[in-house]
């Protein structure tokens, strides 16, 4: 696969933190860089384009498909997508298979004594989100998955973590049995082709599983920040509400400080979900010999050492004491 993509280590994932106005992004031109989501609406305007681009959100992408049918013919090189999206394959796409980490069926057969428990489940979510039965099973398959629900769950236990309410004895009633343990247990992707997606999962983060895939063994992280602040305003690349490229970065960006918009709940979702992804990926990539820096300016981020970019890129030498 390294052959068939070209890789150059290392891989700078650039993420859309604030951080990112800090960057100089002419350095960036002669080296390999993926870059994510709303970043394809400045692309052109900068006179910059990465080598890769990906969005993983089918939502996103289905609302944006405009732009990205644009990008699809920019000097982009290549261009990831899930396979459940809405985009045409051609020469310059991959579309990733997406798979849960265990299949809707077998899981649902192991379940058979508390099979009330899930078909309980199912109308609720069903009545509450207005979705098919296939849709409302692939939601507590993911919930069992991301939260680790073991088959002694209630459906009272799995409506608490759709809706992120604390469990209680209550919800609990049989133990757990080892067989549907192993089929739980977390499987990180294998290739483009076997590639199991995760609720919570950052972007950026799926960004580097699909550089470690393609072959890269070093990893530069760029505008990761994971920081939410009222006054965290800034945003590198493209002011959402007006539809335009920002050209004063200082502007506020749609997400982060909008007059509606709840900071607390971002933090938590952060905090409960973003880092776990993070600390289950450092834990795959010392396994694979990674070797990982962040060189964000500034990052809440910690599992990563951190480093300065131009001399993680190998452009500038630290000046002796």
């Amino acid at each position: 696969m390294a052959d068939t993509y070209n890789i150059k280590d290392p891989l700078v994932v650039i993420g859309s933190g604030p951080s990112l106005e800090f960057v100089d992004f002419n350095i960036l031109q002669d080296f390999d860089t993926f870059s994510i989501n709303d970043a394809c609406y400045s692309y052109e305007k900068m006179n910059w384009y990465p080598k890769y681009y990906g969005a993983f959100d089918e939502d996103w992408v289905d609302s944006n498909k405009k732009q990205i049918k644009k990008i699809i013919d920019s000097p982009i090189s290549n261009l990831f997508f899930f396979n459940d999206t809405n985009i045409n394959k051609k020469d310059n796409v991959t579309l990733i298979e997406k798979q849960f980490h265990h299949d809707i069926k077998t899981s649902l057969e192991l379940w058979v004594p508390w099979h009330e428990t899930i078909e309980t489940a199912i109308d609720v979510i069903k009545s509450e989100n207005d979705i098919t039965t296939l849709a409302a099973k692939n939601i507590i398959m993911r919930l069992i998955g991301n939260h680790d629900l073991p088959p002694s769950i209630l459906a009272s236990g799995i409506i608490k973590t759709m809706r992120g309410e604390k469990l209680s004895p209550e919800d609990y009633n049989k133990p757990t049995p080892k067989e549907f343990q192993e089929k739980c247990k977390r499987k990180m992707p294998q290739s483009l082709q076997e590639f199991y997606r995760y609720d919570g999962t950052p972007s950026t983060h799926i960004a580097v599983e699909i550089g470690v895939l393609l072959g890269y063994k070093k990893i530069i992280l760029l505008g990761v920040d994971c920081s939410y602040h009222i006054d965290n305003k800034k945003n590198r690349f493209w002011d959402l509400d007006n539809q335009k490229f920002i050209d004063d970065v200082n502007l506020a960006s749609k997400r982060i400080g909008e007059e509606g918009y709840d900071i607390e709940k971002a933090i938590e979702h952060q905090n409960n979900n973003h880092f776990k992804e993070w600390d289950i990926l450092n834990e795959w990539l010392i396994e694979k010999n990674i070797d990982v820096v962040n060189c964000s300016a500034y990052t809440e981020l910690d599992v990563f050492p951190q480093g300065m970019l131009e001399m993680e890129l190998g452009i500038e030498e630290l000046e002796p004491l």
